[in-house]
């Protein structure tokens, strides 16, 4: 990734962490009842959650975005985060379903070369 992806990403990044601060200050209400456990009974720390659930949010998206645009797409997303394939797991893959297409394309013309003799045979 060139310096100007770079800079793009880490302008996504910056704007995503804003948004997700605005977000968590001023666009979620307080619960109607009780705060949650997690907040551990303090409504800074229930902001400071949702704003860095809100950012992780957008970070997974950046960087999976990111990732797709140079080609790279990821081979698992799961509760524990995403995956991507071995770079040499996936050359090895690419090498051996293009020596399987020359074996079918040859094969293939053996075919072409059997029908087209039975048939000036007829």
């Amino acid at each position: 990734m060139g310096s100007r992806g770079r800079a793009t990403v880490a302008a996504l990044v910056a704007g995503g962490l804003i948004a997700s601060m605005v977000a968590g200050v001023f666009l979620i209400e307080r619960p109607a009842g009780d705060l949650p456990g997690v907040a551990l009974g303090s409504e800074t720390i229930l902001v400071v959650e949702r704003t860095l659930g809100l950012f992780a949010a957008w970070l997974f998206v950046v960087v999976v975005m990111s990732r797709a645009s140079v080609g790279q797409l990821p081979s698992e997303i799961s509760g524990r985060g995403v995956r991507y394939a071995d770079r040499g797991t996936t050359q090895e893959a690419l090498a051996e379903v293009r020596s399987t297409l020359e074996r079918l394309d040859g094969e293939v013309e053996d075919l072409r070369e059997v029908t087209y003799v039975k048939r000036k045979e007829r």
